[in-house]
């Protein structure tokens, strides 16, 4: 994936040359953090007022533990993703709007297992002796993206700082059973979904980034 970001990346840079034509606007090419991830980023100026910019969030994995309804989950989680976006100077100044398409590739597995005396909640019942598995998506793996930045130039460098949203609507969340000596029903298995589902399905995902950029 991060190959592919790179080279849509560069897609885009080709792109954004042929329509410009004769145009000698600058090319930037930078890094940032963000809340999807860390970023390579690119943007090319058609005029003062409007850039075009690829934003490459690079694969990471990780994982971490989190309760829901006393039952401990441990899960694994993964960034990354692509977008396009616009970048519009309304003061010809620092003040930024953007507004663009996202591809996400961010995702969550989740695990527990209950053996001996321990016990964990699927839906409505609480088990032992089973274990079961699941993983969440953003509702929307193609997203819109809108947000408002600063940006400010130190030497040849532009730095930027930006707040926004990315619009998923929800996230869908599956679960199944993967062992155990009881069977777990599926309508607990579908309302262990439902309850993930109500309690991280935020209709936006927070956006905050800040990059660092160099012209040329």
């Amino acid at each position: 994936m991060r190959n592919f970001a790179l080279a849509t990346t560069l897609s885009a840079f080709v792109a954004c040359g042929t329509i410009a034509g004769a145009q000698e606007q600058p090319f930037s090419i930078g890094v940032g953090a963000t809340t999807l991830g860390p970023t390579i980023e690119g943007s090319y100026e058609f005029t003062p007022e409007l850039s075009l910019r690829g934003i490459g969030v690079v694969r990471i994995k990780g994982e971490d533990s989190v309760t829901e309804d006393d039952t401990k989950y441990d899960y694994e989680y993964e960034t990354g993703g692509f977008g396009v976006v616009a970048d519009y100077y309304p003061d010809f100044g620092g003040l930024r709007l953007t507004g663009g398409l996202f591809k996400s590739n961010m995702s969550f597995g989740f695990e527990a297992s209950a053996s001996g005396a321990e016990t964990i909640r699927v839906g409505d019942m609480t088990y032992t002796n089973v274990s079961v598995g699941g993983d969440m998506v953003f509702e929307r793996d193609v997203a819109p993206l809108l947000a408002v930045g600063y940006t400010g130039m130190v030497g040849g460098w532009q730095l930027a700082g930006e707040v926004g949203a990315l619009f998923i609507g929800g996230v869908d969340a599956s679960f199944e059973q993967t062992g155990g000596s009881v069977t777990i029903s599926e309508a607990d298995l579908q309302e262990q979904e439902e309850s993930f589902e109500d309690d991280y399905g935020i209709g936006a995902y927070p956006y905050v980034g800040v990059s660092m950029t160099f012209l040329f």
